[in-house]
């Protein structure tokens, strides 16, 4: 099972509570597969991911890998095992401005 930092967690309580705030029942329904889906996706192959998020082919970092899920990007860390979700982006966000 994938673990969550810190940093990932307080970003899914924050986006949780924005899409009560706003009423925004199917974004939030949205985010919170793009969690489970990705969840399995990295525990399952957790090598797989991109050594940067598409838009941002710069955004390179060590023993970090990216992967896409709905509208979200998320970068992991594969080991040590389990892997660990480090931070989650919406993928309008402007990722290098954020890191």
């Amino acid at each position: 099972m994938v673990r969550l930092s810190e940093e990932a967690a307080r970003q899914i309580r924050d986006r949780a509570i924005y899409c009560r705030q706003k009423h925004y029942d199917g974004a939030l329904r949205n985010f919170r597969a793009a969690i489970e889906n990705a969840g399995r996706r990295i525990d399952r192959e957790p090598e797989r991911g991109l050594t940067s998020p598409r838009p941002y082919p710069d955004v390179v970092i060590a023993d970090v890998r990216w992967i896409i899920e709905g509208r979200y990007w998320f970068a992991y860390a594969p080991t040590p095992k389990p892997a660990t979700i480090l931070a989650i982006f919406l993928d309008t966000d402007n990722i290098p401005g954020r890191i």
